[in-house]
């Protein structure tokens, strides 16, 4: 879906400039999740992030840490908590790269011209919006991130803590994602064998 939706969104914007495909690669596109809904509240804050900086690439928005677990189920409060400071580890490490960034969270946003890094990507779940970023990161882009109030739906947080079959599953995600990064990290090219080089 996510490379799909991609594709639409640059054809649009191919369109909408008379077919000049160079004419609006300094436009932002945005990706979300469905279920977060939220967070198209908070889109303003990542816009207002690249208008502020032209020289940005990539914007990861953060989860703000009190409402990231008071509205989150607490297992996965605490297991992307985690995640993001052993992946960040592995960016500090292995690239230098010292951004704190919500690796666990989803939603990301980039300019136009560097859709190709994700359209190239071959993953089929996380690991098709995160490994592009990493990417990005060791290609030299500017990746920042920007805090937003996201609020999970509580219906959520009542179904999935304390439930095992969902706890299995936020170790699952982990144990998928996770050392794709690390490789990613550790690749002297940026890339992995799910990875494109980009543009």
């Amino acid at each position: 879906a996510l490379r799909e939706a991609l594709a639409v969104a640059r054809d649009l914007l191919v369109r909408s400039s008379g077919g000049d495909a160079g004419a609006d690669e300094a436009a932002v596109l945005c990706w979300q999740e469905p279920e977060k809904v939220d967070m198209a509240r908070h889109w303003g804050r990542v816009r207002e992030a690249f208008a502020a900086d032209a020289q940005l690439d990539v914007v990861v928005p953060a989860r703000e840490p009190t409402l990231f677990r008071e509205t989150y189920p607490i297992e996965q409060y605490h297991s992307e908590t985690y995640a993001n400071l052993y992946v960040q580890a592995a960016g500090s490490t292995f690239a230098g790269f010292t951004t704190p960034i919500d690796w666990h969270f989803g939603p990301f946003a980039l300019r136009a011209r560097h859709a190709d890094r994700w359209l190239g990507c071959a993953g089929e779940l996380w690991d098709a919006q995160v490994l592009p970023i990493i990417g990005a990161i060791r290609a030299g882009l500017a990746v920042a991130s920007v805090e937003v109030p996201f609020a999970a739906p509580l219906e959520m947080k009542r179904e999935e803590e304390g439930d095992f079959a969902f706890v299995e599953k936020r170790l699952m995600q982990i144990n998928f994602l996770d050392p794709k990064c690390v490789a990613a990290f550790k690749a002297a090219d940026g890339a992995s064998s799910s990875s494109s080089p980009g543009s």
